[in-house]
């Protein structure tokens, strides 16, 4: 018993080891600030002798991608010990009269079984079974209901679900005790709100977040606006993801002029080495997307005569300086400077083999390519009264000699995107893609393959997993690979993806038929955010 101590982490959850606390509470600290790997790396770097300590260090490997087998191995042969020891904590827990070693037995049970649920709720996640890891990832809550960390990862298995009330439930679990953070006013010492003593102010991005996925934007306002003035208060940065709440906010409220403002303001801080490559890259993602927002509303508003009044020609978005906008995005944050420092590289572990890298820029390239080949006054004109129009020889000529497969941009030509731009960046993306991985970046690579054959032959590999799998993600799965078909009926009937097509095919029912049938599916099988999935509107 000489090397157990009843330290607390910053949860005020009993440790086994103080010589595991800092590097547990730098985890925590890593993961909820959304810091890069490198620094959620650290908790490798102590031999484990907890098991929590060893539940941690099995998150960063499921979360980075690393092999988990090292791990194995030493979850097993702890498993004979732990449950013995349990044994023994029955028996003593029954003598009327305790020591206080024996009291000390009992906490530490408990903190074992805080371990062990969180290794169960990782085996699950590894499996797939996505619904039964959020279950034991709650379960922690109901003895430990200050674990935030428990919750983001609740959060997590709801998001990968695309179930907007269970990464709601999460954060409600612990509501009481997130909120009773005294205010400034209330206190003299300073310290109490320091980084590593109050970990609380992570709620409020946290369950801002969970309100605008159920689609309660009023309470997710109010909460980030209560966070913001947290923040504010005690003098410390924005959470990252609180930001990105507010970001949610400013996009439902249709302000795009507001959120352009508020995330390159935002995002002049941040960069790949105090930011995780996730949130950085769909930080831009948002900001690409909102550039065209902003063009769409405005062309809207001043081609139809329909003026809002924070809209003039002084400070208009026009779709050339849009799409130019998110070409410099995707060069100089989401692909083009990776891809240049890691291509020769091994794919492994490169930023280019990252899911959510691949998500965002496929959601840019969606998007943009809705306006390949087209100039300033034709994409005005399509916005404003759609129209057949299919893109001319002088188009095609035009984007060939302004940015060929080379790479090489010019942001002067008078086409705003050329049409080889898209295929350019996905073919670049295609040797680091991996397939099962994630359903919406699997619909969303299959939509941008070039030809109708290669569109079916993925969709027939999206089924087939879809019916070899059994565990619990397998009904979104097959959801998933129906909705893989009804792109690709689609896009067979439109021709090349978002191009133009003749007034006939609009109308024709076959393919409003399909339309009607890919929004009657439930999208939220694809997991991730609403803002996400939206994508597939353009369609």
């Amino acid at each position: 018993m000489s090397n157990i101590s009843p330290e607390r982490d910053i949860f005020g959850i009993l440790l086994d080891f103080p010589a595991e606390k800092d590097f547990i509470n730098n985890y925590y600290i890593s993961v909820l600030e959304y810091q890069p790997f490198a620094s959620w790396q650290r908790i490798m770097h102590l031999n484990p002798g907890s098991t929590f300590l060893l539940a941690l260090q099995m998150d960063y490997l499921m979360s980075s991608g690393g092999d988990v087998a090292i791990l194995e191995k030493q979850i097993e042969q702890r498993k004979g010990y732990i449950i013995e020891r349990e044994k023994n904590d029955k028996d003593t827990s029954e003598q009327v009269a305790e020591s206080l070693a024996e009291q000390f037995q009992k906490l530490l049970s408990h903190t074992e079984k805080r371990a062990w649920k969180y290794l169960s709720a990782m085996k699950s996640w590894s499996a797939g079974n996505f619904e039964k890891a959020y279950r034991d990832y709650v379960s922690v809550l109901l003895s430990n209901p200050t674990d935030l960390f428990a919750v983001k990862r609740a959060q997590l298995m709801g998001l990968i679900l695309g179930n907007p009330g269970k990464i709601y439930g999460a954060s409600l679990k612990i509501s009481e005790w997130a909120e009773s953070i005294p205010s400034k006013k209330n206190t003299t010492d300073k310290k109490n709100y320091s980084r590593s003593d109050d970990p609380r102010r992570y709620w409020y991005g946290m369950h801002a977040f969970s309100l605008e996925q159920i689609g309660d934007w009023r309470r997710a306002e109010t909460i980030a606006q209560k966070g913001l003035q947290w923040f504010h208060d005690i003098e410390v940065e924005i959470d990252p993801w609180l930001l990105h709440s507010c970001v949610h906010i400013c996009h439902n409220a249709a302000k795009w002029g507001d959120c352009i403002e508020y995330l390159e303001k935002n995002m002049e801080k941040y960069n790949l080495e105090n930011l995780h490559v996730f949130l950085y890259t769909h930080f831009w993602w948002h900001l690409a997307i909102t550039y065209i927002e902003k063009a769409l509303v405005d062309a809207k508003a001043l081609v139809g005569g329909n003026k809002p009044a924070d809209v003039s020609y002084d400070n208009r978005m026009s779709f050339s300086t849009a799409l130019r906008n998110c070409k410099m995005i995707i060069r100089d944050h989401l692909w083009d400077c990776h891809f240049q420092k890691e291509s020769n590289k091994n794919p492994q572990g490169s930023i280019l083999s990252d899911p959510q890298v691949q998500l965002n820029l496929l959601g840019v390239l969606w998007q943009v390519r809705k306006y390949a080949g087209k100039d300033e006054e034709s994409v005005n004109a399509m916005v404003v009264e759609p129209k057949a129009a299919s893109s001319s020889e002088n188009d095609l000529k035009s984007s060939s000699e302004s940015d060929g497969i080379s790479g090489d941009h010019d942001f002067n030509s008078e086409i705003l995107i050329p049409l080889t731009y898209c295929a350019c960046r996905f073919s670049e993306l295609q040797p680091y893609f991996v397939k099962n991985v994630d359903l919406l970046l699997d619909i969303l690579f299959l939509g941008m393959l070039p030809t109708a054959a290669e569109r079916r032959a993925f969709h027939e590999e999206m089924v087939a997993f879809s019916e070899s799998s059994k565990g619990g993600n397998s009904g979104n799965l097959k959801t998933a690979a129906e909705m893989g078909e009804v792109v690709c009926d689609i896009l067979d009937l439109t021709g090349e993806i978002f191009a133009d097509v003749n007034l006939g095919v609009k109308n024709n029912k076959i393919l409003q038929a399909s339309r009607k049938r890919l929004h009657l599916l439930d999208w939220s099988c694809l997991g991730n955010s609403w803002e996400q999935r939206a994508v597939l509107e353009v369609l």
